[in-house]
């Protein structure tokens, strides 16, 4: 009897690990892809556009830029030349306006790529696209900011992959240790309650499925919890998840535990 609860109680400590570990290891994958996905947007591309434009053609490419889907629709901004001579004079802390001297600044339309590109070469393509339009005569890039940004995403995904192969591993490692503790407990209550054939699987449910319920709830609370807190506290980390992902990273951790303790239930095997 006893010694049924020690192992019950092991086993209920190690399903808090294993859950704990998962969500874990997702949230850090989910949060290291969103900040990449961010940090991509926010690097901007700077169109000059040539004289004597009409407003009429500005606005055609503003809008066909909006329905561009290598191109970020929120971040299309329109700036004319007085307006960035405005800018610049506020920013010097000089009357610029004032003085009788001609603009050297172009109007620009100032756009961010969409959150899907993946290297250097897209950033290539998407400048042809732009160089082609009647209307542009000079495309800026951020050569430099986008080259540090692949570097970063190169390094993510190898410390996100390392991560996932080292939860597959220690995975593997507890679930041994899982399945053998099931089956003891479960052994145990067989012998107590003069248990019989198929009533195997009903004394394990009692002893490991409300287990692993428990700790699902447990694990959901916290990551509510801690989601909030960031939310209420207006923290940069926020931009960076949202609620898809911690439903996704909740609902692989109930399926997934669940289909382990079903698995375990059919798999009745001391070793």
């Amino acid at each position: 009897m006893n010694q049924s609860r020690i192992n019950s109680s092991s086993l209920g400590i190690l399903i808090y690990l294993i859950h704990f570990l998962i969500a874990g290891i997702l949230l850090f994958g989910f949060s290291a892809f969103g900040y990449l996905k961010s940090q991509n947007k926010s690097l901007q591309i700077i169109l000059e556009l040539k004289e004597n434009v009409e407003f009429e053609s500005i606005d055609q490419l503003v809008s066909e830029l909006k329905q561009n889907n290598k191109i970020n629709p929120n971040s299309v901004k329109y700036i004319s030349r007085s307006e960035g001579l405005k800018w610049l004079s506020e920013q010097s802390e000089t009357e610029l306006l004032d003085q009788d001297l001609p603009n050297p600044l172009s109007d620009i339309i100032i756009i961010s790529r969409a959150g899907n590109f993946q290297n250097t070469e897209d950033l290539k393509i998407l400048e042809t696209e732009l160089k082609e339009n009647k209307w542009v005569s000079k495309v800026i890039l951020p050569d430099s900011e986008n080259k540090q940004f692949i570097k970063y995403q190169n390094i993510t995904k190898y410390l996100t992959i390392g991560f996932f192969l080292i939860l597959l591993i220690i995975l593997f490692l507890i679930l041994k240790i899982y399945f053998k503790f099931g089956y003891k407990i479960s052994e145990f209550r067989e012998q107590e309650m003069n248990l019989v054939g198929g009533s195997y699987y009903t004394s394990f449910r009692k002893n490991v499925i409300s287990q692993v319920f428990w700790s699902n709830l447990m694990i959901i609370s916290i990551c509510i919890f801690i989601y909030s807190y960031f939310y209420q506290n207006n923290s940069e980390w926020i931009n960076y998840f949202n609620w898809t992902y911690l439903i996704i990273v909740n609902v692989a951790i109930f399926v997934g535990s669940m289909l382990v303790t079903y698995l375990a239930t059919i798999f009745k095997k001391t070793n």
